[in-house]
């Protein structure tokens, strides 16, 4: 499918931009990032780390329980909206969790927000089937430069997620990011 405004471009080379723009914005749902913030979440809500780590287990285990779930309304509805309502629920999490005060909050929080996918096996549907679905010929080519986004995000996100903790505490950085995602993740799904 060609788009007059993008002249002699495929427009699946637009999917794959997108898909790499979504897998950076959602790096802060990912392990790596949490590994930023649970020192100062235990100290915050005086729980140990080793407690407060389960949460990220339970969003693995929400995140791997509707990847079944969300591969099935991808290939009924496609990726553009459930990539919205996955974004808003990802971003919203995050902004959540910069209001929780015990521990059982936090568990709640990661569960829900395990239900978008993002940070977990799951979030790979929405940006990789729209991309198999486009491509025949340079497919590997396209799935690995959109998978890029997730460890560019992850580089970019790391020493950002330093400074903030440090500049407006684990609250405020996991508010931030919340913004962030919702901002990103739902304009872009939608385009």
């Amino acid at each position: 499918m060609r788009i007059p405004l993008l002249g002699r471009v495929y427009y699946g080379w637009v999917m794959v931009v997108t898909a790499l723009v979504i897998n950076v914005a959602v790096s802060p749902l990912n392990a790596v990032i949490f590994s930023f913030l649970i020192g100062p979440m235990s100290h915050d809500l005086g729980v140990p780390k080793s407690a407060l780590s389960w949460s990220l287990t339970l969003r693995l285990l929400a995140s791997g329980a509707t990847g079944p779930l969300l591969g099935v309304r991808i290939d009924r509805y496609g990726a553009r909206w459930m990539g919205a309502v996955c974004g808003a629920i990802g971003g919203i999490g995050l902004i959540a969790l910069a209001s929780v005060h015990s521990l059982w909050m936090a568990y709640a929080v990661f569960a829900i927000s395990g239900l978008a996918g993002f940070g977990g096996p799951a979030g790979q549907l929405l940006t990789q089937v729209p991309i198999a679905k486009w491509f025949v010929h340079h497919r590997g080519r396209a799935l690995a430069i959109a998978s890029t986004g997730m460890a560019l995000g992850t580089v970019f996100t790391a020493p950002l997620t330093g400074w903030l903790i440090e500049a407006v505490t684990w609250r405020g950085t996991s508010t931030l990011f919340g913004i962030a995602v919702v901002a990103i993740v739902v304009p872009t799904s939608i385009l």
